[in-house]
């Protein structure tokens, strides 16, 4: 009972569930969410509303070593990405600026691209 407690332990999640895909994405606001956790089962979608001619900033922290997080970013879902950070290093970020003339939703994709869990710090600014 001890061992199964510990691997239920080892597998929770983060708060933002169910943000599994685009259509489930959670409504953020600028700033640090702490100690998100991503799975190779589980990807996190997260999106903000950003005002014409404002860009959007999101960095990933995490350690590299337990697995490698990925991030994509969308202007809509079921598009194409319109920025991708997809290093070996601590951490991703990416940067999108909306160029329309009206206030637009932005969509984040952060997934492992390999391993099978890890943990990161999401910090979303303004530029």
């Amino acid at each position: 009972f001890t061992k199964i407690k510990k691997l239920m332990k080892a597998g929770s999640d983060d708060k933002n569930e169910q943000n599994d895909s685009c259509a489930k994405s959670r409504v953020v606001k600028a700033g640090t969410l702490g100690g998100r956790i991503v799975k190779i089962t589980d990807e996190d979608w997260f999106k903000i509303l950003v005002k014409p001619g404002q860009t959007v900033v999101v960095d990933l922290g995490f350690a590299d070593a337990n697995g490698d997080i990925d991030l994509e970013i969308f202007g809509a879902c079921g598009g194409e990405a319109v920025a991708v950070s997809d290093g070996t290093t601590d951490g991703e970020s990416v940067a999108v600026t909306n160029v329309g003339n009206r206030p637009a939703f932005v969509f984040w994709h952060v997934f492992l691209a390999d391993d099978t869990r890890n943990s990161y710090d999401m910090t979303v600014h303004f530029e």
